[in-house]
């Protein structure tokens, strides 16, 4: 079985731009999803899924990332406040077959389960896990792999992405980790948020006051 240690961040923008649809539904985060878990397109890269996330790598390298919805014939990749890319897909048993990605043709094909890749958890590593914060109006959500890395992702109520980082810390079960705003081109905004751990949570937030901290469940 091989791991995958993802060592390089590059943002690669794939698709066009549109509104996401509003009827969008998502994965449901208490449960395994039929798309969970790393996926080989047609093209050679591999595509990892795991509740509402996605990321895009190609030899170890995450080339693009953000919110991920399907219904019973389409999937759809937001990777943009307003930019998302749909493909429509049918089962194939295990796997599934892109029938139709109007401008990004090279996806068409079969996507292929790969069960030997896997991401290697530390049960000593208390911040990697997929957590979530909802108030009603925003869903927040941190999805910190084990490897030093992972991303923070704020939609609307519908699963629509409204801003996206990406999330760095050091060692093991951290006190404090980085957060990198994507700025659309301009220089990135990087904030340091604490962390407190509770069972089955992580409280976050910038300075000293924890009582204004967001608490994320994990899922």
């Amino acid at each position: 079985m091989k791991s995958i240690n993802i060592v390089l961040i590059f943002i690669f923008l794939i698709g066009c731009t549109s509104t996401p649809q509003p009827t969008t539904t998502s994965s449901t985060p208490q449960q395994e999803s039929f798309f969970d878990g790393f996926w080989e397109m047609p093209n050679g890269l591999v595509t990892y899924i795991h509740n509402d996330v996605y990321f895009v790598s190609n030899n170890q390298t995450i080339i693009n990332y953000g919110i991920f919805t399907y219904s019973d014939t389409w999937i759809c990749l937001n990777w943009d406040k307003n930019a998302s890319t749909e493909f429509e897909y049918k089962k194939d048993g295990e796997n599934f077959i892109i029938t139709k990605a109007d401008g990004n043709e090279f996806v068409i094909g079969m996507w292929r389960r790969n069960k030997d890749i896997i991401l290697e958890y530390n049960d000593k590593n208390k911040i990697a896990g997929y957590w979530e914060n909802r108030d009603g109006k925003k869903i927040r959500i941190l999805h910190i792999l084990p490897n030093g890395m992972g991303f923070q992702l704020t939609c609307n109520s519908d699963l629509s992405l409204d801003i996206r980082a990406i999330v760095s810390y050091e060692g093991i079960s951290p006190t404090e980790i980085n957060v990198t705003l994507d700025t659309e081109g301009m220089f990135p905004i990087r904030l340091p948020l604490k962390i407190i751990y509770e069972k089955n949570a992580i409280k976050t937030g910038i300075g000293n006051d924890s009582s204004s901290y967001l608490r994320y469940e994990r899922k």
